[in-house]
């Protein structure tokens, strides 16, 4: 009889099989410019206990939370809380999670602002190129990865849309499923326009991000 190492062992193994396989151009036909709450159902199928979903609490991070929430309630959540957000965010955060009921993971730097800038000096990130990368690392990006890999996250959901990306070549790389490394990211509502998600929220009686 198998261990429970060799036993998890080989799931994964199945698990990396099976997602490697995926044929992203045939699945990308089929989502993109479909409802977004199909793009979801097949990403639960897809990626099952491996899903899970991002948000920032913005301005209208209420429309993909609801359009998870409905379809996989329990799925896990996750929030990088950096430590330095605006009073509302937090308070927007509260009011979502207890309305969606939520299944929330908070995750947050290692270190405090104060302490990366007693090590890496001060004011951090707000001058050259290097510091501010290496500030957007220790806040967001490390916090991030370890919660994907905390959670043995293979698929991760958010709200990301085109309007909101700056540079035209990335606009045009994306689509509704993409791979990023051994994980893929799934934007059900890249090509909603803000139109589509401001009547998305007033139809569902959603708030927006209280600044706003």
């Amino acid at each position: 009889m198998l261990g429970a190492k060799q036993q998890m062992s080989l799931t994964n193994q199945s698990i990396k099989s099976r997602l490697d396989n995926l044929d992203l151009e045939t699945i990308n036909q089929i989502l993109n410019g479909v409802d977004p709450s199909l793009s979801i159902v097949w990403a639960a199928e897809a990626f099952r206990d491996g899903l899970v979903a991002m948000t920032n609490f913005d301005r209208q991070s209420a429309v993909i939370l609801h359009l998870v929430t409905q379809i996989s309630p329990h799925l896990p959540i996750i929030w990088i809380d950096t430590g330095y957000l605006p009073e509302a965010t937090y308070y927007f955060a509260r009011e979502l999670t207890q309305k969606l009921r939520l299944n929330l993971k908070v995750y947050q730097p290692k270190m405090n602002l104060q302490e990366i800038e007693a090590k890496y000096g001060a004011p951090l990130g707000q001058h050259d190129v290097e510091s501010k990368e290496l500030y957007d690392h220790l806040l967001r990006v490390e916090p991030l990865e370890r919660a994907l890999t905390e959670l043995r996250a293979t698929g991760c959901i958010s709200g990301l849309r085109h309007q909101q990306i700056e540079h035209p070549e990335l606009q045009q790389q994306l689509s509704t499923v993409n791979k990023q490394g051994d994980r893929f990211n799934i934007l059900p509502i890249l090509n909603w326009t803000s139109h589509n998600a401001n009547s998305y929220l007033q139809t569902h009686n959603l708030p927006q991000h209280p600044i706003f």
